[in-house]
């Protein structure tokens, strides 16, 4: 919950203020980084560029305005080669010495029916105001305001003015027919789709070739002509440069001359399809929602995928926000998930798994303090004490290698380990917080499984005692149930200070009731999940038929396991068996246990202690094996479950599952022969 809202917070905060402008202009720059440039038609550039300068027969100088006597013949020019309207991206703020043959070729293509627009453009400074045609001009031509911007400041939008229409849509309104169906209002916000870098999307010609007749004879022919100066040359002919940056700019590729942006955003118009910005709310939901999966998803996932899951997302994100610019003409600020939220829920989720780390080992470091005085006093006791007259008990580990040493005889254990009558303990095969398991042979040569638990695991003999009872209590009637595990023979070595209990080994996972020794891996639920990830749904239902049965029957002798969870299941030939019975006890009289006992996850909220208690636990273990998560996810169903092919055997499981867990124990299943009967009818559906 606190990933999720962290993360969503982070996306809303960079999304919806100031501080994430940045990443919002980058959204739009960055869509444009591997887009492939298009050349599309309905307009063409003619550049004032450095060959027209430079040309002989032109005589124009660098430091002066363009000779009005040649726009006034390049005018006439594109008229008689079918141009649709003639643009200029050109000052002309005061009247000259030689406007008379200009401004006839103005009146002369508006009889002809190609309109002319020029540029008005906003003065700069405090004074501002607004640079218009000088009047003559502006009575015989329209005119508009020309694209402009600050310096280094990317042009993204195209150009808006309350007062009078740009350039480019000035010049839409005189060509595009049918206005009721064309452009939407000159105020609108709208986005400019650049088609390509600058220079590479709309044709182009130099003015000294239109002058000099060496273009193409329909280069011009039903096309909107704009005119201005070129990158090299700048605007107002050397006083001020004509050139913006564009997304392009980012990456080498050069600015814009501001008549090439011009006929961008006309072409827009023409072709209705300028950028949109998705709607605030549709990209607030997109931002929580992301926020939500990221934030909390990534948290259950270990650091290493949680960061791979990341950058898959980021990746995706970005593959969607330029997809989306490119196919459909809308945008969105999709740098915050990539740049904000993806990277914040990665770290959270790092960090969430340390934490996770650190409380785990911090409660071990408790369970040590715990036994260090108990230790610390076994060792400190006189040998001629009679409690400790032998040497403290080892917990002695499998020989390197995993090899059993020569055993000659019962008097053949393993160094170091333990005393048992009739026994050669051969392996230690497993440890738990009491004790340890060894693989044994007896006197005839067959296998056993031992459980061997000591005196100093414990704070005090009361514990001890009761866990000793336990096996007692559970011995005589272990051999009644084929579900649970049977016990063959208990002792006590006080003098050592531990006790045994003797039992049918469990299969090895590899080589089923047959095994050897030296290579015995006892088969438990627990390898299985981890081996299998999963059991099948039929399986399930089995597994949990069997132990709803011998939960029954423990339950109506006035017994509880107070510890099932899948390590505590063992398979002996084949079949499942309530295993670990050292927690076995007699039901609270008060209902609760003082002791509270078992293990984290599996213990219900009311506490052990009660029959629910065992139905709650095995209702944990079910879901597990059968949904193939961690006990920490109930009830939360994979995603996989739908492509199962046992899919409506499991959901239906599940439904038994869940009134097995629930937190409030009237509406849990009040006993195991309950439970046995839903499954059975389950079963037999």
């Amino acid at each position: 919950m606190a990933g999720a809202v962290l993360v969503a917070g982070l996306g809303l905060f960079f999304g919806f203020s100031p501080s994430g402008r940045g990443l919002a202009h980058a959204s739009y720059d960055f869509a444009y980084l591997f887009r492939p440039p298009t050349r599309v038609d309905g307009a063409v550039l003619v550049l004032m560029d450095d060959g027209s300068f430079d040309d002989p027969q032109l005589h124009q100088d660098r430091a002066r305005e363009w000779d009005r006597n040649l726009h006034g013949e390049l005018i006439s020019r594109l008229v008689a080669r079918g141009a649709r309207a003639v643009a200029f991206d050109v000052l002309f703020a005061a009247a000259g010495t030689n406007d008379g043959p200009f401004l006839e070729a103005v009146r002369a293509a508006t009889h002809a029916h190609v309109p002319v627009v020029v540029a008005a453009t906003l003065h700069s400074g405090s004074g501002g105001g607004v640079a218009k045609p000088f009047p003559a001009l502006a009575r015989e031509a329209a005119w508009g305001f020309a694209e402009q911007g600050v310096e280094d400041i990317v042009l993204r939008w195209h150009f808006r003015h309350p007062d009078a229409p740009s350039l480019a849509w000035r010049t839409a309104q005189l060509t595009i027919p049918n206005l009721g169906d064309g452009p939407p209002e000159a105020a609108a916000r709208r986005w400019i789709n650049y088609y390509g870098p600058p220079r590479k999307a709309i044709r182009s010609f130099s003015c000294r070739d239109v002058l000099h007749d060496a273009i193409p004879a329909n280069a011009f022919s039903n096309q909107v002509v704009f005119v201005g100066s070129s990158v090299e040359v700048g605007y107002a002919l050397g006083r001020v440069a004509d050139t913006w940056p564009v997304p392009y700019t980012r990456w080498g590729r050069g600015k814009a001359p501001g008549v090439e942006i011009n006929a961008t955003v006309y072409l827009n118009l023409l072709r209705r399809d300028w950028l949109r910005r998705i709607p605030e709310w549709a990209e607030f939901l997109l931002l929580v929602a992301l926020g939500v999966l990221l934030g909390a998803g990534l948290t259950r996932f270990r650091p290493i995928p949680a960061v791979g899951l990341a950058v898959l997302v980021a990746l995706a994100v970005a593959a969607a926000g330029c997809g989306l610019v490119w196919g459909a003409f809308y945008w969105f600020s999709w740098m915050v998930p990539v740049v904000v939220q993806a990277p914040m829920a990665a770290v959270w989720s790092v960090l969430r798994h340390t934490l996770r780390l650190g409380e785990e080992k911090q409660l071990l470091e408790e369970k040590i303090a715990m036994l260090e005085p108990a230790l610390e006093l076994a060792h400190a006791r006189p040998r001629g004490d009679l409690e400790t007259r032998a040497a403290p008990p080892r917990l002695v580990p499998a020989t390197p290698g995993g090899a059993a040493p020569v055993i000659a005889g019962l008097t053949g254990s393993l160094p170091g380990s333990p005393m048992v009558p009739d026994q050669a303990l051969l392996r230690c095969v497993g440890k738990g917080a009491y004790g340890e398991i060894w693989v044994a042979r007896n006197a005839v040569g067959l296998l056993h499984a031992v459980k061997v638990v000591y005196r100093v695991a414990f704070g005090s003999d009361e514990p001890f005692d009761r866990e000793f009872r336990g096996v007692q209590k559970f011995m005589p009637v272990s051999r009644l149930h084929p579900g649970l595990v049977q016990i063959l023979q208990v002792g006590r070595q006080d003098a050592a200070g531990y006790f045994y209990y003797v039992m049918e080994p469990a299969d090895d996972e590899s080589t089923g009731a047959e095994f050897a020794a030296e290579s015995y891996v006892p088969k438990t639920l627990a390898r299985e999940i981890e081996r299998r990830r999963k059991l099948p749904a039929g399986e399930c239902l089995q597994l949990g038929l069997t132990l709803t049965s011998a939960l029954e029957f423990l339950h109506e002798r006035q017994l509880i396991h107070r510890d099932i969870k899948p390590a505590n299941i063992i398979y002996v030939r084949g079949a499942p068996k309530l295993a670990d019975i050292g927690l076995v006890t007699d039901t609270a009289a008060t209902g609760t246990d003082p002791t509270y006992l078992g293990t984290k996850g599996y213990i219900p909220p009311e506490g052990p202690g009660r029959p629910t208690a065992d139905l709650y636990s095995l209702g944990r273990v079910l879901y597990q094996a059968a949904m193939g998560l961690e006990v920490a996810d109930f009830p939360r169903l994979p995603e996989s479950l739908l492509g199962r092919p046992d899919r409506d055997l499991a959901l239906r499981l599940n439904e038994i599952i869940l009134k097995l867990c629930e937190d409030d124990v009237a509406r849990r299943y009040t006993s195991a022969a309950e439970i046995h009967h839903d499954l059975e009818q389950l079963q037999q559906s």
